[in-house]
């Protein structure tokens, strides 16, 4: 509820919306600046299948993040100017030529990340043999889940940038 709350509030496709949604609040009546200001940027874990061998998992976490960057990419396209570059193979270098794009425009970009601890616990729980191991190999050293977030956290942060330094929630 809290991140939708958020996507509604900062999503700058949604300042139409912004008084039928916030205007019989306090929020509504003082609004930040920053209301509407922003990209956003959704990823859902518990949309990610965490059953599997490692490579179908991890090809599942960069279908996912190319899906929702397309996503992102068609909802904004008037705003980016150009096309996103997917690369179904690496979702990574799919968020980075993301990045490149916002960063050539006047808005900021807010991603929201949801059900990260769930798709962890999933991994972890899946009654198989291995599970742990597969676990460690996903999310921790250098797992895939673990690079994701570390390319999360090393993307460029403008000078202003006032989020959370938790992945759940980050804005550039």
């Amino acid at each position: 509820m809290l991140l939708s709350m958020l996507e509604h509030y900062y999503d700058l496709n949604r300042a139409e919306q912004f008084d039928d949604l916030f205007g019989n609040l306090a929020i509504g009546h003082k609004p930040t600046a920053l209301h509407n200001q922003y990209f956003i940027l959704k990823w859902d874990f518990s949309l990610i299948p965490a059953h599997g061998e490692i490579a179908d998992i991890e090809a599942a976490v960069h279908q996912h993040i190319n899906d929702c960057l397309l996503d992102f990419a068609r909802r904004y396209r008037e705003q980016l100017g150009e096309a996103v570059q997917l690369h179904p193979d690496n979702a990574l270098s799919s968020w980075r030529t993301t990045l490149s794009l916002v960063s050539q425009t006047p808005h900021k970009l807010y991603l929201l990340i949801d059900e990260y601890d769930n798709f962890a616990n999933e991994v972890l729980m899946a009654p198989r043999p291995g599970s742990q191991d597969r676990y460690q190999t996903l999310l921790q050293g250098e797992g895939l889940l673990k690079t994701v977030f570390k390319s999360v956290k090393a993307a460029p942060v403008g000078s202003d940038w006032t989020g959370s330094s938790s992945p759940a929630s980050r804005r550039w």
